[in-house]
């Protein structure tokens, strides 16, 4: 194995470390009127990206993510929104699975999530965080974690085949 630069070695490190919940996931409030249809999560409000859509937990607007490194698409529709509410949390849906939605329950059974954890962002924080309470927050949208599937990669899966590393990514 070759060994990495002290730079690389530091982008490694920055993706080991843990996420964890923040003030903000972890006092979300939402403003729910009801279940989202199914329509509803078919693509961005703002545009018609189907793919990298991300879900505002506070109130269920649906944006698409920022143009990301490696061709990812998107016109960062789900930044402009948290830009004109102040709602921080949001969570990208290709990345749920029944294991991930189910974060603090897998983490007290002792299996180990890190291949299940969706990606929940906080705009307030600007990193990735975790919201314990994923499960209840998106049924208050309609949505049942045991029926999702992933269907995108994580940004953790993204970046780490990027940067040419080996485990942990």
């Amino acid at each position: 194995m070759h060994s990495l630069s002290s730079a690389r070695q530091s982008e490694v490190k920055a993706w080991e470390e843990e996420i964890t919940p923040c003030e903000h996931t972890l006092t979300l409030e939402q403003l729910v009127s009801g279940p989202i249809p199914a329509s509803g999560l078919a693509h961005c409000n703002a545009c018609d990206l189907k793919e990298n859509l991300w879900l505002c937990l506070t109130c269920g607007s649906l944006g698409c993510g920022r143009q990301q490194f490696g061709g990812l698409g998107g016109n960062g529709h789900g930044l402009s929104h948290y830009e004109a509410s102040g709602h921080a949390v949001s969570v990208k849906l290709g990345t749920i699975t029944p294991e991930g939605g189910a974060g603090m329950m897998i983490a007290l059974i002792g299996v180990d999530s890190a291949d299940h954890d969706p990606d929940i962002y906080c705009y307030q924080c600007n990193d990735a965080k975790e919201d314990p309470d994923l499960a209840r927050h998106l049924a208050s949208f309609g949505i049942n974690v045991q029926t999702l599937t992933k269907t995108e990669k994580s940004m953790t899966e993204l970046v780490c085949p990027v940067m040419n590393v080996h485990p942990p990514c």
